[in-house]
């Protein structure tokens, strides 16, 4: 895991965890939201261990403890009390939109490598600070875009890379997701979350 720079398939397949047989010791900022549906993968994975978990909500984090096999002594209010007490290899900071970034550098900096989802920060500059801190720790930032690697995604990056379509100058996706909002899944244009999710359909966005 010496690589540093952004990676967007995940810490699965982390050759070195592979080939050793040792694990991934995972720790969770933020257990609200999205934050269900990675540990539902996660735990699947042989080769990933969670090791702690972080939420100023205690009673959102305790209801994955028998999912994830954490204690309460691994379940904590203080993300630094966390990453000192368990010192992770790998964070998930699943904040809101908008506080990513400032989460990303509160629990980075020469820590562990950290998975966080998109929008990965609210401007460039943020975004950019991110990858060099990461770089300069020599730790991977993973931001999730799993959708790209589906394959309905692949068949029309492919298309539209062998000009199937031609020149493309607009295009409009729509990517309904339960939950999206308190409005409804498909008010697309009205919460941020909705439009994060359009981003999942479009790779080159």
């Amino acid at each position: 895991m010496a690589n540093s720079g952004v990676d967007s398939t995940g810490f699965a397949e982390e050759k070195q965890t592979q080939s050793t047989g040792k694990k991934l010791r995972l720790a969770f900022i933020g257990t609200g939201g999205i934050a269900g549906t990675h540990i539902n993968s996660l735990v699947k994975m042989p080769e990933v261990e969670i090791v702690g978990l972080c939420d100023l909500i205690p009673d959102r984090m305790h209801r994955y403890m028998e999912q994830t096999k954490t204690t309460k002594d691994q379940c904590f209010t203080d993300y630094k009390k966390m990453l000192k007490a368990v010192k992770p290899d790998a964070v998930s900071v699943l904040y809101p939109n908008g506080r990513a970034c400032p989460g990303f550098h509160r629990s980075q900096p020469g820590r562990a490598h950290v998975i966080t989802e998109k929008p990965m920060a609210m401007s460039p500059k943020e975004c950019e600070a991110m990858i060099a801190a990461a770089k300069k720790a020599g730790k991977k930032l993973v931001i999730g875009f799993q959708y790209r690697y589906h394959p309905n995604s692949q068949f029309i990056r492919n298309a539209a890379d062998q000009g199937v379509f031609g020149d493309i100058m607009f295009a409009r996706c729509r990517h309904c997701v339960a939950g999206a909002s308190p409005t409804g899944a498909c008010s697309a244009r009205r919460n941020c979350k909705a439009a994060a999710d359009d981003r999942h359909r479009c790779p080159r966005a």
